[in-house]
């Protein structure tokens, strides 16, 4: 179910209300503050969580029938640029509960059975799909970026993202606007492509085939991105589902001589390092990565009663990949 404003407040949004960091409020509710922030801001902290009605969740009481003290995170491939922040994110969160995160590979471990022979508590399992659900599994699987009825979990806002996206393409100017997906078949992707589809209708403007999709690697990505792009009906603007899929695009534009942004502009998504090196700077859809393994660490310590779907926003950052098409910026 997505969070009502009755559902319970989380650390996250009382360290917003109060401009700080999350780590501060841990400190704060932990009571290791003294020595290590001011009175002044503990207060302001105290004085966020009383608005909020903020209740600072405690591990013996979250992971009651757990004794281990450590988080399994499941992912597909460590590899993949935005597993990096989405880790660090779960990891900080953890450590600041006292607990561990454990890293698991999807394909080459069997998460469940950690989870069944107790050498973790719970599982965060990120883009993968989740394992069939039981009775037992329900409150101790937390999903990322991928949605189950019988499970609770967190993902980005990709609806608004790419009705922001395709605004401010379509503000430009630009109305053959183009898709640059994943074809994994896991939920995330298809959930942006869809949420794309849906801005795309939303703003009256035809999708008339212009997608391309691929494995997630650069040489995929150039590939399905130079057929999008060769021929006189190419779009004037494309947006990514993935920093990957981004430099796949710049490539395969590099390739058919098209400049970007003159000739072709760029909106990416994830906001990670691979999307910062790109030149010129990409306009990004920003996603952080570390909110989002926090909020699942929250989620996975709160053991709601009954599946709740937590959502972080996504926020278009402008760069200098977008512009006036047919005009040199």
């Amino acid at each position: 179910m997505e969070r009502s404003d009755s559902a319970r407040p989380t650390g996250l949004e009382v360290a917003r209300l109060a401009g700080v960091a999350q780590s501060s409020v841990s400190l704060v509710f932990s009571g290791k503050a003294q020595g290590r922030i001011s009175p002044a801001l503990e207060r302001r902290i105290r004085d966020a969580a009383t608005q909020l009605g903020y209740e600072p969740i405690h591990v013996g009481r979250a992971l009651r029938s757990g004794e281990v003290g450590a988080l399994g995170l499941v992912v597909t491939d460590f590899e993949n640029a935005f597993f990096g922040p989405v880790s660090r994110g779960a990891q900080e969160a953890a450590a600041e509960a006292g607990l561990a995160v454990v890293l698991m590979e999807d394909r080459a471990s069997d998460p469940v059975r950690s989870l069944d022979r107790g050498l973790v508590d719970g599982l965060l399992v990120f883009a993968v799909d989740p394992p069939e659900p039981t009775d037992r599994l329900a409150a101790r699987v937390t999903l990322l970026e991928v949605v189950h009825p019988a499970y609770s979990g967190v993902v980005f806002d990709s609806a608004d993202g790419m009705r922001q996206a395709v605004r401010h393409l379509n503000g430009l100017g630009h109305g053959t606007i183009g898709y640059a997906g994943v074809d994994t078949g896991r939920w995330t992707f298809r959930e942006r492509r869809a949420s794309w589809e849906r801005a795309m209708a939303d703003a009256g403007l035809p999708v008339d085939g212009r997608v391309a999709e691929s494995a997630i690697t650069l040489e995929a990505a150039t590939a399905a991105a130079r057929g999008l792009l060769a021929g006189a009906s190419r779009p004037t603007a494309v947006v990514c589902a993935d920093d990957l899929v981004t430099a796949g695009v710049y490539r395969a534009a590099a390739e058919l001589g098209l400049r970007v942004p003159d000739d072709l502009s760029v909106v990416g998504f994830g906001g990670t390092i691979v999307g910062e090196v790109l030149s010129p700077a990409v306009t990004t859809l920003y996603a952080s990565g570390r909110a989002l393994g926090r909020v699942a660490v929250e989620l996975a310590l709160g053991r709601p009663s009954a599946p709740e779907r937590r959502v972080v926003p996504v926020e278009l950052r402008p760069g200098a990949s977008t512009a006036v098409p047919g005009v040199p910026a």
